[in-house]
C-alpha cells in the first residue's frame, strides 16, 4: 500500500512501482539474477452526502451524529485501507411557544399570532392540533375561545417537524 512506502528489497528502498533488478555473484563465480515486480496499490476513497431531521444513524459505523459536518469511516479491504466521508447535514424545525396572556369571555385567542411563535426557525409552517399526536385538527386556531392545551406544528422546508403544546 502507499502508506507503507518505502518498500525495502535488497539494501534498496523503493518508493514507487516498478520492475526492479538485482543481480549479486554467488560463491563460485556465477550471477544470479532476481526481479521484483512491485505494485503499490492505493486505498479508495469514497464521498456520500444524507441529510436528516435531527440526527442521522451511519449504517457505516452504527453512531448516531445530531450535527452537520463531515465524518470519516476508514476499513481495511485487505490490501490497503478505504476511506469514506459523510458530508452530513442535520435539519431542524425550531419551534418555540409563547402562551398568550389570560382574556375573559367571550373574548377569544388567536394562536395563530406571530407572538405565539416569536423565537422559532423563519419559513416555518404551522397547522394547529387538539393532540399531541397532531392528528385532529383545531378547528378555528385564530379564535380558540376554550381554555385548555392546544398543540402547534410547525414544518420546515427541508421536511422536518416539531410539535410543542400550548395553554391558552
Amino acid at each position: 500500500c502507499s502508506n507503507q512506502l518505502p518498500y525495502s528489497w535488497n539494501g534498496t528502498d523503493y518508493t514507487a512501482a516498478g520492475t526492479y533488478t538485482f543481480t549479486t555473484t554467488n560463491a563460485t563465480g556465477c550471477d544470479s539474477v532476481a526481479t521484483l515486480n512491485l505494485s503499490v496499490n492505493r486505498g479508495s476513497h469514497m464521498d456520500t452526502t444524507a441529510s436528516a431531521c435531527d440526527s442521522f444513524t451511519w449504517d457505516r459505523d452504527g453512531r448516531t451524529y445530531t450535527l452537520s459536518g463531515d465524518y470519516d469511516y476508514t476499513f481495511g479491504n485487505g490490501v490497503c485501507t478505504d476511506t469514506i466521508t459523510l458530508h452530513l447535514t442535520i435539519n431542524t424545525a425550531n419551534l418555540a411557544v409563547n402562551d398568550p396572556s389570560a382574556v375573559c369571555s367571550p373574548t377569544t385567542v388567536d394562536l395563530t399570532a406571530a407572538s405565539i411563535t416569536v423565537g422559532s426557525d423563519s419559513g416555518l409552517d404551522y397547522t394547529y392540533w387538539t393532540n399531541s399526536d397532531a392528528t385532529i385538527p383545531l378547528p378555528n386556531p385564530n379564535a380558540v375561545a376554550i381554555s385548555g392545551t392546544y398543540y402547534i406544528k410547525a414544518n420546515s422546508a427541508s421536511g422536518c417537524s416539531a410539535i410543542k403544546p400550548h395553554s391558552s
